[in-house]
């Protein structure tokens, strides 16, 4: 069974993978003053080349426990973000090139041809730049993208529209998503992340706090009918803390829920909770169902057991609603 939160995100990307990233880039901030430092002393290059090479080897490793590593999943290209890495990180041509340009760096040291030497450090160390930025981009998007489920998104968007659910901020995401992908099938990974992603975000936010707001207002006046819905009994430990943002999150001990199938098939339940300023489940309904009732119910069961955080508005805790869905595996 696996639960996923609306603002939630599959770890795509190995967490040690991650930390070679941050050490590679934390290299490149230390050496990457020599175009802007004037004339080097040989001493000075000959540190800063060390320097290089540890950038050079802490990307290479990062990149290969990502390949690794990597889930074998795709994405809305059908491609892997092994495949991602393979073609734009470190590909072959790209680490020959590197590597020469170091190589010729170390040989015009030794030759004492210093301004040479800087040259192509200053060559190698901004290419390499290009390379971490390349690795960094193409990890947030599977971080943050790279799930497709065309299945609960189209079945999501088919409830709004079927109850008249339409806000201006989720037209102008879709949109924005559409030129997001656009951008990653060219292969511009960097512009998509650093560009359109941040608002991305920002808009898709937006939309999630306003659709949750019509959809509680719906519940609350009977114009909304959940296809199932069971009393909320469990008591509830008010949360330590917020989100941070205008919409509340699952907590980290949220129950894997295995325990709740009820037997036989699986399916895929999308629930809608609302979130006390407290942190506490107030309702949980199923708005698009699996077709299976027994299901339906365990998912809801499921929501009651878990913990969350708050939304979190101008800096004060606010009662606000929460998409998720449980998808249980067959029995």
């Amino acid at each position: 069974m696996t639960f996923i939160g609306e603002n939630t995100h599959s770890n795509w990307v190995p967490q040690h993978a991650i930390s070679k990233l941050c050490i590679s880039l934390f290299w490149l901030m230390v050496v990457m003053c020599v175009d802007a430092a004037g004339p080097l002393s040989k001493e000075t290059l000959s540190n800063v080349l060390k320097q290089d090479k540890k950038a050079f080897d802490a990307l290479s490793d990062a990149n290969e426990v990502a390949e690794r590593n990597a889930q074998n999943l795709t994405d809305r290209r059908v491609r892997t973000l092994k495949q991602d890495l393979q073609d734009n990180v470190l590909a072959p041509e790209m680490r020959q090139h590197l590597q020469a340009l170091l190589d010729s760096a170390r040989k015009q040291l030794a030759a004492g041809n210093l301004a040479n030497a800087q040259s192509d450090a200053v060559n190698f160390q901004q290419t390499l730049e290009q390379q971490v930025a390349l690795f960094s981009a193409i990890a947030g998007y599977w971080r943050d993208y790279g799930r497709f489920d065309a299945t609960v998104s189209t079945s999501q968007a088919e409830m709004m529209k079927a109850n008249g659910i339409d806000v201006s901020d989720r037209r102008e995401a879709n949109s924005l998503r559409g030129a997001l992908d656009r951008q990653i099938a060219s292969g511009h990974f960097i512009e998509a992340m650093n560009e359109t992603a941040p608002v991305l975000q920002t808009t898709s936010l937006r939309a999630a706090v306003s659709e949750s707001a019509e959809i509680r207002a719906r519940l609350e006046n009977g114009t909304l009918t959940p296809v199932v819905e069971i009393p909320v009994e469990i008591p509830c430990k008010p949360a330590s803390k917020s989100s941070g943002e205008s919409v509340p999150v699952v907590g980290p001990s949220f129950d894997t829920g295995e325990e709740y199938h009820p037997g036989g098939r699986g399916g895929t339940v999308q629930v809608f909770g609302i979130i006390s300023s407290e942190g506490c489940l107030k309702r949980a309904v199923v708005l698009v169902s699996s077709g299976i009732n027994k299901l339906d119910v365990a998912a809801l069961r499921l929501a009651q057991h878990g913990n969350y955080f708050p939304a979190e508005i101008d800096g004060a805790r606010t009662e606000a609603g929460l998409w998720f869905k449980v998808t249980f595996a067959n029995h």
